[in-house]
């Protein structure tokens, strides 16, 4: 099975699943990242590439840790238009998520 990735924003986690699918968030709090990895094995990195406006702002490497496999990352954002793009070690873009701070 070849490494796939679906993700979504969210306000929280909880219990390794999204609380909500968000699509505008406020400046004073968290973005989370909710990502499932499929295809991956113990020991796969995945990152997350956090860009403002089109520009990489922060980056965090995830370890899989399963064939199936739920992660996440999170960030307190400025105000902007962002997008987060999952990646494999490769930097070949599994999955990628748009959304506001206001």
């Amino acid at each position: 099975m070849a490494l796939s990735a679906q993700a979504q924003a969210t306000h929280g986690i909880k219990n390794r699943q999204p609380i909500d699918q968000a699509y505008e968030f406020f400046s004073s709090e968290y973005v989370w990242i909710w990502t499932m990895v499929r295809g991956g094995n113990p020991g796969t990195v995945v990152r997350h590439v956090w860009k403002r406006d089109g520009v990489t702002v922060f980056r965090r490497e995830l370890r899989v840790g399963a064939r199936r496999w739920s992660t996440n990352s999170h960030h307190r954002c400025p105000p902007g238009a962002w997008t987060v793009q999952v990646q494999a070690i490769d930097a070949s873009v599994l999955a990628e998520v748009e959304f506001i701070v206001k």
